[in-house]
């Protein structure tokens, strides 16, 4: 499925059931993967694998973005459209799809 791509680029959750499928197929076809997961379990997974992706002479960059990243870059980006800027609170709605874990954003 990822074979012949020259980076694959995870952005669809929940991590926690994508991202190991999505990795072993990287690390099959020696495709570099990026991710913007920050999920605590399928994070440690991803970073448990860089011995397999070293070997395989491919990158497997995790967590490039969702938070911080992208939310930063949106604040800012809102932040431009304005006068003046006091506070910027940002907010963070997470499901209850792993009620036995908790949820992601504060499980460490």
């Amino acid at each position: 499925m990822v074979s012949g791509a020259a980076l694959v680029v995870l952005g669809a959750g929940p991590y926690i059931r994508i991202s190991a499928p999505v990795i072993e197929a990287c690390l099959a076809a020696k495709v570099p993967r990026l991710d913007f997961d920050d999920d605590n379990e399928s994070t440690q997974h991803a970073l448990g694998l860089h011995d397999r992706a070293q070997a395989a002479g491919i990158p497997i960059h995790v967590g490039c973005g969702a938070s911080p990243g992208m939310s930063n870059v949106l604040v800012v980006d809102a932040a431009s459209e304005l006068d003046t800027v006091e506070n910027i609170d940002m907010g963070w709605l997470v499901g209850d799809e792993r009620p036995e874990v908790g949820r992601a954003v504060s499980n460490t």
